[in-house]
């Protein structure tokens, strides 16, 4: 479900119709960047989910994995608009560590939590940013 995501948020850009050369470049490139993703064992991105509580536990993993597709399935079924699939993901992550921390009765999590949520907003921002100051200089 993320990869069509992506894909419709790339293919925004793309002219209305390709031709058979343009199209295979365009799926080359998308092989060739999630192969760099795969040999890289998910690179930065899977920094930023190792260092939340017990994501190796396969069965909080999996259920990460179920509300991500159910949020993505539901945005491709209500909306025309391609969206940002970080943004969600971040926001699944987020939302699960600070469940942990709530229901947990340790109070010293806390500061840990709000960091680590805090850090993840900040790099996104810092994407989002730049995003948009590309743009303005592309217009």
């Amino acid at each position: 479900m993320w990869l069509m995501q992506d894909t419709a948020n790339v293919a925004v850009f793309l002219p209305r119709s390709l031709s058979l050369m343009q199209l295979i470049m365009v799926v080359s490139y998308f092989v060739i960047i999630l192969a760099f993703l795969m040999f890289f064992r998910g690179g930065k991105i899977q920094v930023v989910v190792t260092e939340k509580t017990d994501l190796t536990d396969i069965r909080a993993a999996t259920i990460i994995d179920l509300c991500y597709g159910l949020v993505l399935f539901v945005f491709k079924i209500w909306n025309s608009l391609p969206m940002s699939t970080t943004w969600v993901f971040l926001g699944l992550l987020a939302g699960r560590e600070i469940a942990l921390t709530l229901f947990s009765k340790n109070p010293r999590p806390y500061k840990r939590t709000a960091n680590l949520v805090f850090k993840d907003i900040i790099r996104a921002g810092a994407g989002l940013l730049i995003s948009l100051i590309i743009v303005i200089f592309i217009m």
